[in-house]
């Protein structure tokens, strides 16, 4: 396999790749009509992000305050962080499924109690002055129910360990953050109610998990360390992993077995699965940010006369955070049906 030769907006009788680099509201595309890492689309997506209600429940600084004191301990933060994370993401962390549902029927289990005591962000961390001057009426509380419940709750008792493994450094390299965080939070439901008595419940939460621990250590500033896995995610990596990872354990694997081999690794029931998929998804940001020093003087461009905006460069290499964005903005939707069928015909 190895990398391949991706262009950057080729000209084609379809598209004229010029013009669709001069404009801002046009995505770079590569020879088989993907999204490549220009700054202009990492910057596009970003913008996306910044201006979309479905992320805009509380202000940045409050939840950046929050995701810092997931890791100082705070029993409160880290209540608001699943339910943040789980509602802005929707990773249905919450939903536990047929098999748990049959069961409190049956009266195997008992109904997993909701966890109400978490104040909004807003009552936690604005100043008391002016919590005074806001208004009387209340949002509606916060309730983390079913599997959010219990996620919670076991990472608040076991949080000492989770936020050692957060912070982990031992080497100092790219590959910082325990990949056992992952595997832990995503297995705290499942291992709940099998310690109940439901021995056959299993749901990984691997989608959620995955999420927490990228998002508490972005907006706290301990920097990219995890990558996000889901649906979306799962579907388009492997084009990625065809045109820019350097693998040669993977070389000549069709869509299928790069699909599969992404499932195997997150459905793996020990930590080293998650390591494994975020070593393959490293290989593929290493692979993007040498395309990218190699194609760097053709994302500038000048704008025509009826743009006036400028693209500020990305500073640095690419890591997790701007491949995830650019995938899931761009390939959410119908859009990914239509990927899924070119995938097929690419990459044999």
């Amino acid at each position: 396999m190895g990398r391949q030769e991706i262009l950057f907006n080729p000209v084609t009788e379809e598209d004229d790749g010029v013009k669709r680099a001069a404009n801002p509201y046009l995505f770079d595309l590569d020879q088989n009509g993907f999204p490549v890492f220009s700054d202009k689309n990492i910057r596009f997506v970003q913008t996306m992000i910044d201006h979309n209600s479905s992320y805009d429940i509380a202000d940045e600084t409050l939840i950046g305050k929050m995701y810092s004191d997931v890791l100082g301990g705070d029993e409160d933060a880290i209540k608001q962080a699943v339910y943040y994370t789980n509602k802005v993401n929707s990773t249905h962390l919450a939903v536990l499924g047929k098999r748990y549902s049959d069961a409190v029927k049956a009266g195997e289990i008992k109904n997993v109690d909701p966890e109400i005591d978490i104040p909004q962000l807003e009552e936690k961390y604005i100043e008391s002055s002016e919590k005074g001057n806001s208004s009387s009426s209340r949002k509606p509380k916060w309730v983390l129910t079913g599997g959010a419940a219990l996620t919670a709750r076991e990472i608040i008792k076991n949080k000492d360990k989770l936020i050692e493994a957060l912070k982990d450094d031992p080497n100092g390299g790219n590959e910082r953050g325990d990949a056992e965080a992952v595997y832990l939070i995503a297995r705290y439901a499942e291992n709940h109610l099998r310690d109940e008595g439901l021995t056959d419940f299993k749901k990984n939460n691997i989608s959620f998990a995955s999420k927490f621990c990228h998002h508490t250590c972005i907006k706290s500033g301990l920097r990219d360390r995890y990558c996000i896995y889901d649906s979306v995610v799962g579907e388009v990596l492997p084009y990625y992993i065809w045109a820019y990872s350097d693998r040669t354990d993977i070389e000549n694997m069709s869509y299928s077995k790069l699909k599969k081999l992404i499932s195997d690794y997150v459905n793996d029931d020990s930590p080293l699965g998650y390591r494994k998929y975020r070593e393959l998804y490293r290989s593929v940001c290493d692979g993007i940010n040498l395309w990218r020093g190699e194609h760097s003087n053709e994302f500038s461009y000048e704008s025509p006369s009826d743009f006036s905006l400028t693209i500020k460069p990305v500073e640095d290499s690419i890591g997790f955070q701007e491949v995830d964005r650019l995938i899931w903005y761009y390939f959410k939707g119908r859009r990914l049906d239509d990927a899924k069928k070119e995938m097929k015909k690419i990459v044999k």
